[in-house]
Parts: structure tokens; sequence; C-alpha cells
């Protein structure tokens, strides 16, 4: 071996072993350590790696030697991408390994993002330089719920979808093989995949798989509800207050304030009666259907309850994407020009809580609004009163009367007087001028089921009402009518003498005495004593006197 120092053998020993050597015939065993320190492999540049793993890695000068620091390639970080070449290459084994990033390419998968952000998940982030030192690099390589922010395996500085949502992190991806400058993008050759960053990138986050926070994956905003228009930055793309992934559940459309274009915003026909009256949807008035985001000052999802209040007519299809909420024949909106006053907005016409839209009597006159509009010819948001007669005709048509003429019965009472009993009417506006709204059922004097307004005798006194002429008349030519007569249509017994009207008018008494001949001899039905002898007609009638005389007979003294 020649002649040896022992300071050659210290100098050139890598750690500590057992060595024998032998200088001059002798053997000499060293064990331990020798020296103050132990050996470390020459690091001219100090980044951490022996300057043969340096040269392995193609850390180098123009002339083959380990790179020296400088700004271009600071000390300890060739590719100033925030890595340290000592981190880049973990083993220290001068090869770029699988899970491994490359020390002297600053951006290992060629995203568009440096390695250095990647490992901290910061899109951010850049070195910083002065001199030859970058001084905010990284001392370790983060934990992998950041550097491998999707859990997969694979850190974000090697995966070409960081946040596996279904978008490419950047418009490249490929190692450069033996740094011949050629990477590999998906959209060669007319691909139209999208990518998060980078020029023609949509901006997004690619370590978070919702960057808006609407619940949506970024690439489901971006490739299957792309016939939508959804943007994937805005938790409410078309500002409704309805969060995208909302709309997408209730199967609304997340870029259109109003899915069903019937002129009601999504936000109301998804709101309960009460928050829609009081205009609070968009402060949260909802919460009580729908769970509200305050922070975002969106509505995420529903609670029990919604479909209870959002699809009023039972169908099946909720308001917002139903064209006729109510199903009462009149689409919802806030105008409607087919029919003559639609009107099926957020209007209460009837003030009983429930929006117009929602109430198939906006007016609460007992007829259905579609009935009104397109078979009565009447308003469903107000009063008509096409004959004139002083009852609104919503009411006639409720209570089987006749609404185009204002005396049903032809009795020549109106129907204004016939149907007010005095406790079932209020007033009201209809066709500009004041008529009655039955609150309750219509007159029915004599309880026979039948209204006065179309009862010929409603007092059932056999006297026909008012003029009523039945075709025929009494012998002596007057006609069965309470007019004839001067008797009263709602009292059967006018006089009070205990004979009704009917029969007093009716009845020829054909009296014996002739007090009546020639003439059709009855009581007067208004008049209690019809010959004013202070003795009820009724009560002669029982004796059996003339209740047509005065003194019955004929012996000079008065029957009283």
């Amino acid at each position: 071996m020649g002649n040896v120092k022992v300071k050659d053998i210290i100098k050139n020993l890598v750690k500590p072993v057992y060595v024998s050597v032998l200088v001059f015939g002798l053997t000499i065993s060293l064990s331990g350590t020798l020296g103050a320190g132990s050996y470390q492999p020459p690091d001219k540049n100090g980044n951490g790696l022996p300057d043969k793993v340096d040269i392995m890695l193609g850390l180098i000068n123009p002339d083959g030697t380990p790179y020296t620091p400088s700004p271009t390639h600071p000390r300890g970080d060739y590719d100033k991408d925030g890595v340290p070449d000592s981190l880049e290459d973990a083993n220290h084994n001068g090869i770029v390994d699988i899970g491994e990033t490359d020390p002297k390419l600053a951006d290992t998968d060629h995203d568009g993002i440096i390695d250095g952000a990647e490992m901290l998940a910061d899109t951010s982030y850049q070195p910083v330089v002065v001199g030859d030192v970058v001084t905010n690099e990284l001392d370790h390589i983060p934990a992998a719920d950041t550097s491998d922010i999707d859990g997969d395996g694979v850190i974000n500085a090697l995966d070409i979808d960081s946040d596996n949502d279904g978008l490419l992190d950047g418009p490249n991806y490929g190692y450069d093989i033996n740094s011949t400058g050629t990477v590999f993008s998906f959209n060669n050759g007319g691909g139209h995949y999208a990518y998060e960053t980078g020029t023609g990138g949509k901006g997004l986050n690619p370590y978070n798989a919702d960057t808006d926070g609407d619940g949506l994956y970024d690439g489901e905003e971006v490739y299957t509800y792309a016939q939508w228009g959804v943007d994937p930055k805005k938790i409410d793309t078309d500002g409704d207050k309805l969060s995208d992934a909302l709309e997408i559940k209730l199967g609304l459309n997340p870029n259109n304030v109003d899915s069903d274009g019937d002129g009601l915003d999504d936000s109301t026909e998804c709101s309960d009666n009460a928050t829609i009256l009081a205009g609070s949807f968009g402060t949260g008035g909802a919460s009580g259907i729908l769970v509200w985001d305050n922070a975002h000052g969106v509505y995420t999802d529903t609670l029990t309850g919604f479909l209870a209040a959002v699809d009023v007519d039972r169908d099946g299809m909720i308001d917002a994407l139903d064209f006729d909420s109510d199903n009462d024949g009149i689409k919802d909106g806030v105008s409607n020009t087919v029919p003559p006053n639609g009107n099926e907005g957020i209007s209460d016409t009837d003030n009983d809580g429930i929006p117009n839209f929602r109430d198939m009597d906006s007016d609460g006159d007992g007829l259905a609004d579609g009935s009104e509009e397109y078979f009565f010819h009447t308003s469903a948001y107000g009063y008509t009163d096409q004959d004139n007669d002083g009852v609104v005709d919503e009411s006639e048509i409720k209570y089987g009367l006749n609404y185009n003429t204002n005396d049903t019965d032809g009795d020549g009472i109106v129907d204004s007087t016939e149907v007010n009993d005095g406790t079932n009417v209020t007033v009201v506006t209809a066709s500009g001028h004041d008529a009655y709204y039955l609150t309750a059922k219509p007159s029915d004097y004599d309880n026979d089921g039948l209204p006065d307004a179309r009862d010929l005798d409603s007092d059932n006194d056999g006297l026909f009402d008012g003029n009523y002429n039945p075709g025929w008349a009494y012998a002596d030519g007057s006609l069965p009518n309470e007019n004839t007569f001067g008797t009263s249509y709602r009292n059967p017994d006018t006089d009070g003498d205990g004979l009704t009207d009917g029969w007093e008018a009716g009845n020829d008494l054909n009296l014996a005495d002739g007090s009546g001949a020639g003439n059709f001899e009855r009581t007067d039905p208004t008049k209690l004593d019809s010959d004013g002898d202070g003795i009820a007609d009724s009560v002669e009638l029982h004796y059996g006197s003339n209740p047509l005389l005065t003194d019955s007979d004929n012996d000079s003294i008065p029957d009283s």
C-alpha cells in the first residue's frame, strides 16, 4: 500500500468503523470516531447534498462542477422554487425517484405552479431571493393534508389534479424527461380540457375542490352544468339567494332567477307565505323551511316542511317549476295579459295571508280565480256587479242567483233587497259602485231552503211576492200577490189578526147577508179589524159574526 499516513486515513474516513491498515508491515487497528467530528462528504455550495449528488442531479455550473450559489441559483435551492435541494432529493441518492420533485425544475409537473407553492397548497407563495439565498424557503415538507390535498398518495407538485375536483391544475402536465424541454398538454390536437390556473384557466383554487363553497365540485360546475353557465367562483351564480347546489338539488336553473319563466323569481316561489308577504327572504326570513348561510347570505339546503310550503297544489312540482302554482287556471306572475284582470303575483287581495299566486280564490269570494276569469267573466281580484242590482256577481253566482238580471225571480223586488236579512251583508265596491257582498247565506225568511231572491212566496203565506203575475187571478180579477193587497212579502200575517195574508186575500166569504153582494167578499189582510168594530177579524169569524159588518145580526146593537 506504500506509505500511509494516519491523518490521511482519518481525513478520508466516511463514518466511524473498525479500520485495519498496514503501516510498514504492521497492522494498526482503529475503531470508533477519529478526530473531533464525523466525516461529511464535500458540499461546496452548501445545499445539503454532497457534491457528487449535485453532479448526478445536474445541479452544476457550465464546467460540470457543483453549482455556485447566485440569485439565479440560490444557495440550497437550485431551481428557486422554495423547496431546498436536499428536500427535493429526499434520500440524497442523486436520482429523481417516484414521489420526489426535481431540484432542477421549479415546476416539476409543468402545471404552471412552482413546487414550493404546491407543497404549501398556496398559489400565492413566491420565493424571495436576497443575495444568493431564498429567505422564505421551506424547512420541511408539510404534512400530507397540505402537500397532498386530496389524500391520493400523490403530492400536489406531481398531481395532475391536486384537489380531485375534475379540473386540471394547469394547462400542461408531464416530466421534462432528459431535459428536453418538452411537456404534455391535454389540449394538444383540439382538446377542450378545462384547468384551474394559468392563462386561459378558470381562476380557481387547485387545492380546493369547491372553490366557491356552494356544495358542488368545481369540475361539476364547469363540465356537468356547463349548459347553465354555472360560475364555479360564485356560491350563487344568479344571485337569487339560493346556492347553486340547492337549485340543482331542486331541479332549478342556477343561472336564471326565474327557472320556470312565470314572472316570479325562484327565491319567491321557494319561500313560505309569511316570508313572501314580509319581504324578508333575502335576509334569511325563510329559515323555517330552508337552511340559511349567514356568512354568504344564501340558502343552502331544505328543511322539513319545505315541500308542503312550496307545492301548494300538491301536484309533485314545486312552485318554482310550476306555471300555475295553485292550479286555478291562471298562470303565475306579477301580471298576465290573457285574463282581463290577471294578477297572480305576490299580492294578497283578500288579506288571508296567502299570496294570490298560491290562492285559488284570491279575493275570498268563494269562486276559484280561473272560473271567474274564464267562465263567469267576473274579477278574480275584486268584485263586479254586471246587472247593477246592488249584489256582487260573485255572491250571486255562489248562491245560485242570476247575475245577469237585477231580479232573479222576477217578482219586482230587486235581489239586493231580497238577499239582505240585516246581518249577512257588507258593502264593497263593485264595478265602480257600492254593492252587497254576502258574508253568509242570503235571506230565506220561511226557511224552506230557497233564498227569498229565488222564492216567489218568501213568507209562505199564499201570496206571491211583490208584483209577480202567475198568469191567473182571483174571481174579482185581483192578482194574487203581495203588492195587490199591500201586504209584506216577509210577514205571512201582515195585520197580525191571526189570518194569513193569502187566506184573507184569497177566500171569498160569500156571506149570506149579502154584505158583499156582487163582490169578492174578503177580509182586509192589512187590517186587524176589517170593519172597525173593535173585534179582530179572526175572532169574528170564529164566533160566526160578519167581519165586514159592525152589526152582524142587524139588531142595531154593534157586534162589539
